[in-house]
């Protein structure tokens, strides 16, 4: 509850302000100040792990909600301005290709990133997997671990090496994916960061 209402905050103040610091004159520097704000957050994220909570997202998840809604104020009206620039009649196809262009462009997104994070999930199982074997030391001693927290409830030790070995499985199931989300947004921060350079050098020098 508490993420989430943080969450909640971070995205109507990057509303309100949006709306309260919109300036005709300079729309491309808010934009860019969101893409300094995606990046940070986003790579605030690469570190994530087994041990992380969701106290440990606020200040990274805040940033990309704030970002992500103060962006669309500057975008949407520089779009408005350049329509009515070329006549009256360009600005219901922009209305239309903007909010187009944001379904499409969210859906697409979601999609590839998604797809991104199932392939980089599948690789660090590969690679997690392939370093555990039953002669393996390490892999040995943590079955055993967790199977003698088992002794309480189960008696058979058959039966508590194998509930072992299972959870032993689903935790590292459960690294890889923590692992590829951590690639998810390593993806993401570049993407920003380039997409900063690009726009700060046309925003230089106009």
């Amino acid at each position: 509850v508490t993420y989430y209402s943080i969450l909640t905050a971070a995205t109507l103040a990057g509303a309100i302000l949006a709306v309260v610091t919109a300036n005709p004159t300079d729309l491309r520097k808010p934009i860019l100040i969101c893409l300094v704000l995606i990046a940070i957050g986003a790579f605030l994220d690469t570190g994530s792990g087994l041990l992380t909570r969701p106290a440990n997202l606020y200040l990274s998840q805040s940033l990309l909600a704030f970002a992500a809604v103060y962006s669309m104020a500057p975008m949407m009206m520089e779009g408005m301005l350049r329509a009515l620039s070329k006549g009256p009649s360009y600005l219901v196809s922009f209305v239309a290709l903007f909010s187009l262009s944001q379904t499409l462009g969210g859906l697409i997104g979601v999609a590839a990133l998604s797809a991104f994070h199932t392939l980089r999930t599948k690789v660090h199982l590969m690679t997690l997997s392939s370093s555990m074997s039953n002669g393996d030391p390490a892999t040995a001693q943590a079955i055993s671990g967790v199977a003698n927290e088992l002794t309480k409830t189960m008696a058979d030790p058959v039966q508590r090496n194998a509930t072992a070995a299972g959870q032993l499985i689903q935790e590292v199931g459960r690294e890889a994916a923590i692992l590829a989300f951590n690639d998810v947004f390593f993806v993401i921060g570049s993407l920003a960061s380039l997409a900063f350079v690009i726009l700060f050098i046309r925003w230089a020098s106009d």
